[in-house]
Formats: structure tokens, sequence, C-alpha cells
């Protein structure tokens, strides 16, 4: 049976571990604090930096928590070696966000701009809102993004202006400002900033998710122009 790596407890939302000095022990499966997460929550998202993974949570004979399934997929996508910290955040159910710490400071992953083959949207993703960014979405300081009403309605913002937090490839929170009116909906006050911050550009996808109440995690795919092949 694998061994628990040693955890340093914060609160039930928020908590760390650090890895053992044999790496392997918690490569299979983790042992996590049994109050963080509920029985019904089979299924978890763990967001960082480079991405999202779905990791399966159960309790074991033994009555631990633990992730199993998806979760070697994790460590080896982030090379987690002994002593690095892990500090684990609760956003929203069956959502967690995780920074990884390695000797002196956090390890700082680079952000990744998955490919896409298309210059058209795609269809939204259920309830997902799908983008390509244009040059009033990523150019000037009063850049904007508008959202369909429907987009906002399926998610409990029918009127209003509420500030929400958006997490992009950096996985920083940004705080930006939604405004719902009969018109449409907007991402104004604070978006610019998140373009800024998440290196953004012109002709990027995104894909805008609601994952917790007022909080939205955006992924970006990025377009990549094939050489052009010539005659010698």
């Amino acid at each position: 049976m694998a061994s628990s790596s040693r955890r340093v407890r914060n609160s039930p939302q928020e908590w760390s571990c650090c890895m053992p000095r044999e790496s392997t022990d918690c490569i299979e499966t983790l042992v996590i604090p049994s109050d963080v997460l509920s029985p019904s929550e089979k299924i978890v998202l763990l967001l960082t930096r480079i991405g999202y993974f779905p990791v399966e949570h159960y309790i074991g004979d033994d009555g631990k928590h633990r992730f199993k399934s998806g979760w070697k997929d994790f460590a080896v996508a982030h090379q987690l070696q002994p002593k690095f910290v892990l500090h684990f955040k609760k956003n929203g159910e069956f959502c967690l966000l995780v920074t990884v710490f390695g000797k002196y400071n956090w390890v700082t992953y680079p952000i990744m701009f998955p490919d896409y083959d298309s210059g058209e949207d795609d269809v939204d993703i259920e309830i997902s809102f799908v983008h390509k960014l244009e040059a009033h979405n990523v150019i000037p300081k009063e850049s904007y993004l508008e959202l369909p009403r429907s987009f906002c309605a399926d998610n409990g913002i029918s009127d209003g202006t509420i500030k929400i937090k958006i997490y992009g490839p950096t996985m920083y929170p940004n705080e930006v400002t939604l405004s719902v009116k009969e018109s449409g909906c907007r991402l104004s006050k604070g978006w610019h900033n998140f373009v800024e911050d998440n290196g953004l550009r012109l002709g990027d996808k995104v894909v805008l998710t609601f994952i917790a109440e007022n909080t939205i995690i955006v992924y970006a795919y990025r377009h990549r122009m094939l050489p052009r092949l010539t005659n010698y």
C-alpha cells in the first residue's frame, strides 16, 4: 500500500501536503484529509496553470480518503519530486486549485496553449461559451468580451452588475466586472488585465465555463500557422 505524504493542514477549504523522500510512494495514489471532500464527490477537477486534471476520489477499506485514477497523470505532468509541496484550495464543488512549490519557491510551469485546427469557433461545449478573440477583445485598454445572455442566465445571472473571479492559463484569479442588461452581457472592467496577465492574443480561442458561483475558468487555444511549402 502506498504511504501517505506528510500533510500540513490549514482548513477544510485549504490544505497542503509535502511529497515524501520516496516520490514513488505518491505517484499511484495520494491520501487526503477526510474532511475536505464528501463521499459524493467521486470525480474532482485539479486545476493548475498547465490545465485541468480529473481524478477519482474514493474511500479505502482503511477509511482513508485518496486520489487514485488520474492522479498518476497529474504527478507525471507536473514532474513531482521529493519534498515538493502541493497547496490545495477548494473552489466550489468538485474543484480544487493546486499550486506546486519546489525547494525554494512555487514552480513556474510554462503556460500552455494547446493547438486548435480551425479558424472558426466551435459549437459551444455543453454549458461553456467558445469564442475566437477579436481586436476589441484584446487590443485597447477598454477591451471587453460580450457573452450570450443564455450563458449568463443558465448560470443564475439574469440582471445587474457583479464582480466575478476569472482563472486563465496562469491560474491566477482576476476580478472582472460582469454587466447583464437587456441588450446583452459583457465582461468589461478588469478584462484587459486578464488578457495581459494570461498572454492572450488576437485569434486565440477561449472556452469559458462557470466552475462555481461567480467564478469562471478560461481555457485558451492558439492557432498554429503551418509553414508554407515552397518549391526549390
